[in-house]
């Protein structure tokens, strides 16, 4: 045991709210990287290990302590780990996709109370026994994938072999990493088995600079910034209303085309900005359209890293920030997509006085939009790929992924029983055919993109 505790911070005791809640497969990231050559066990085993040993945090385990939960770790050791054999990609992508709807039990000692669903909210009776379902079909996957009797943890990493390739699968507790951190750690592990070094830092460095800024002037500037932005807007924005009965979520996927993807790619650098601004756009006028509104919130996730330290730091830095859009009819797409910088900018500035997620779990607004790119920089012939949990609280997340320079981009919708999967791919196919109705003619006012 480490002599060192550190008091969970807001996001953290989120997170933890829900793994006591039962609800762990919520807050399981799960993801996967494949190199397309064969690598021996004991470079693969060497290479986990340096991750290991170099990222405390991913050796965490919590204390519950009157009243208050803290943080701490083991003390690095060398780890066997797993190694599973797969007869090629499309098998080891059918038990990715199983395994990835495990949730991860983490090390809690000196609990103090069992589950609870407190600062969660009480469920109603229906909800109270989908999730009962929802742990038993857990159990039930976990027995067929020979997963019973593990050890808790945050982390684990199983190492993969195929016939002509290697890779592993990555699976994270959220109350330790995000996003990004898949990313980092399978950065780390690209380097480690090239024999290249890699940073990393301490992610308790980062939570005491976190207290510092709270109390500084910067924090309050940032938190006013988020309470000017509603006062100008204070109605909720719930995009698809309804009972919430389970928490058992969907994944609808398209894949741009070749043709579409390219033009994106294209427009973003004749026009000087990101996918994010031009997808986001789209989104925007689709939202209002469906909404009957110029005006609304949504969540837009912010990795939160500002400086080379956070950015080689695995942890749970991200937050959903509220931004505010406004989609004015007689504007055009362009000027809406340069707005949209703007706004986005700004909000950015701002981001970390927005961190607790309480707020956004909220009535506030319930849909959320991401932008990734699953290429690996220590091998952009590696790319990783993240799984679906198939457990959905209550909102919905848009995700954009750009998976090469050259490659296709795909919207993922992921949702709950509020929304049909009809609705969720005439979303999908909404949103793809205002993208190219605006890059085409970027001089089509608003109300005219179809």
């Amino acid at each position: 045991m480490n002599d060192e505790v550190f008091e969970l911070y807001d996001s953290q005791l989120f997170m933890h709210a829900l793994q006591k809640a039962g609800l762990a497969q919520e807050i399981t990231l799960c993801g996967s990287l494949l190199i397309p050559q064969k690598i021996s066990d004991e470079r693969l085993q060497a290479a986990a290990n340096k991750v290991l040993d170099a990222n405390d945090v991913l050796r965490s385990y919590f204390i519950e302590k009157d009243g208050k939960t803290y943080q701490t770790y083991e003390p690095y050791k060398e780890h066997v780990f797993e190694i599973r054999h797969f007869d090629d990609a499309e098998d080891m992508e059918s038990w990715a996709k199983l395994y990835a709807t495990i949730p991860l039990e983490y090390r809690v000692e000196g609990k103090g109370k069992g589950p609870t669903l407190e600062g969660i909210g009480k469920p109603s009776p229906r909800l109270a026994l989908n999730i009962l379902r929802q742990q038993r079909a857990t159990a039930r996957r976990r027995k067929k994938l020979g997963l019973e009797g593990r050890e808790p943890t945050c982390f684990e990493l199983i190492l993969a072999q195929l016939p002509e390739a290697s890779g592993a699968l990555i699976k994270m507790s959220h109350i330790i990493s995000d996003g990004w951190s898949m990313v980092l750690v399978g950065n780390q592990f690209l380097h480690a088995l090239k024999g290249e070094p890699f940073k990393a830092y301490d992610y308790q460095d980062y939570v005491e600079s976190d207290k510092a800024y709270k109390q500084s002037e910067r924090a309050q500037l940032d938190r006013d910034f988020f309470r000017e932005e509603w006062l100008k807007h204070p109605e909720p924005t719930i995009c698809f209303p309804g009972e919430l009965y389970s928490f058992e979520g969907t994944r609808n996927s398209l894949d741009l085309d070749a043709e579409l993807s390219q033009s994106i790619r294209a427009y973003c650098l004749d026009n000087r900005v990101s996918g994010m601004n031009v997808f986001l756009s789209a989104i925007g006028i689709c939202l209002s359209r469906r909404l009957g509104s110029e005006s609304f919130h949504l969540g837009s996730l912010s990795i939160n890293r500002a400086g080379t330290k956070e950015k080689n730091t695995v942890g749970l830095f991200a937050s959903t920030l509220p931004i505010l859009m406004n989609v004015t009819p007689d504007i055009s797409f362009k000027q809406l997509v340069h707005n949209m910088r703007e706004k986005t900018f700004s909000t950015l500035r701002h981001a970390r006085g927005y961190a607790n997620p309480t707020e956004v779990y909220g009535n506030y607004f319930n849909f959320f939009v991401s932008y990734r790119n699953e290429v690996l920089e220590a091998d952009t012939h590696v790319q990783v790929k993240e799984y679906f949990s198939e457990a959905f609280a209550d909102f919905t997340e848009l995700s954009i992924v750009e998976g090469s320079n050259r490659g296709k981009f795909t919207m993922h919708f992921d949702h709950n029983c509020k929304v049909s999967e009809d609705e969720a791919m005439g979303l999908l196919d909404e949103v793809a055919s205002i993208m190219r109705s605006g890059i085409e003619d970027d001089s089509l006012l608003v109300r005219d993109i179809h």
